[in-house]
Order: C-alpha cells, then structure tokens, then sequence
C-alpha cells in the first residue's frame, strides 16, 4: 500500500517541465501497445478557423491536431519522433484500427476478399513516413479517384460549418 506522503507539486520532486504525456507515450510505444493514427480533437472548417489563434479554440480545438486532411500527417510525424517505425506507423493507420473495432476479418489489411480503400505513393514510406504525402492513385470504394481533382486546401461550404453557435470566439 502507498503512502500518502505525495510531494506538493513537480518542482518538489525534481519533475519540474515533465512532460508526462510525451514520457508515457514514448514508454507505451517501447511495450508494443498498439498505437493508432488518429485524434479526438475533432475537426474543424478553415474559415472558421481563421477566427482563432494558432492554439485554436476552446479546448484546443482547431489547433494544428484538427486541421483537415493535415491532423493525420501531423500525428505520423509525431509517432515517428517517439520512437514508432515507419512501418508501425503505417499499421497504426490501419492495421490497428481495424483490430480495435474487431474488424480485422473485414479491413485493415489488404487481402483476398476483404474491403480496401487505399492509396498509392510515388515514394516509399518505409523509407520516410512523409512520403505518404506524395499520393499518385487513391481508391475509395473499388473506384479509382482522379488526384488531381481532389481539393488541396480543404474547404467546408455549409452554413452551420461557417457560423457554429457558441463555439464561435468572434
């Protein structure tokens, strides 16, 4: 059993600027859990992002962790500055996703039978995990996507994206 002499704050046990977050991230990574590429930051529109500052909004929201078609890019690049491999990255963008929500028989992997939406590079991303940045063929739903028509910056038209209530700081 412990006891209940806790020190008052970090700067009493030695820990002050620990950053703990980092510390147990980088110690889950060295154990093997499973990782995944995602974020519970939410998105949010461009335009509306405008209006706040480069921390975001309230809670972090619209921080760089909730930009649209970049969050993703941002968090491999942060994996990889942890201690994750390439190819652990890669898997934890789909492999264990698929895994956590007990579809693994369905998706996650590309097999004979099984559902894929899927991306090719021009570069290998074992080599470097930004290299998933250099798309040339994207297949969603069995159909192939022309690249080039796809948005490069992001954009969000609906009325409620622009204009979203109370969140709204301006």
């Amino acid at each position: 059993m412990r006891d209940n002499d806790f020190p008052n704050s970090d700067k009493d046990n030695g820990k002050e600027g620990m950053d703990y977050l980092l510390e147990n991230s980088v110690r889950l990574i060295k154990a093997g859990v499973p990782e995944f590429v995602s974020t519970d930051a939410g998105t949010i529109d461009p335009d509306v992002l405008k209006d706040f500052g480069p921390d975001g909004g309230p809670g972090g929201l619209g921080g760089h962790a909730s930009l649209i078609g970049e969050a993703e890019f941002i968090d491999m690049q942060a994996m990889q500055q942890r201690g994750m491999t390439p190819m652990m990255i890669l898997q934890a963008a789909t492999r264990n996703i698929a895994a956590a929500y007990h579809k693994l028989d369905a998706f996650g992997t590309l097999e004979a039978g099984k559902f894929a939406d899927l991306i090719v590079v021009d570069a290998d991303p074992l080599a470097d995990i930004q290299n998933l940045r250099k798309q040339s063929t994207v297949v969603k739903e069995g159909r192939t996507i022309d690249v080039n028509s796809l948005p490069r910056n992001p954009i969000l038209t609906s009325e409620e994206a622009k204009h979203p209530g109370a969140v709204r700081m301006k």
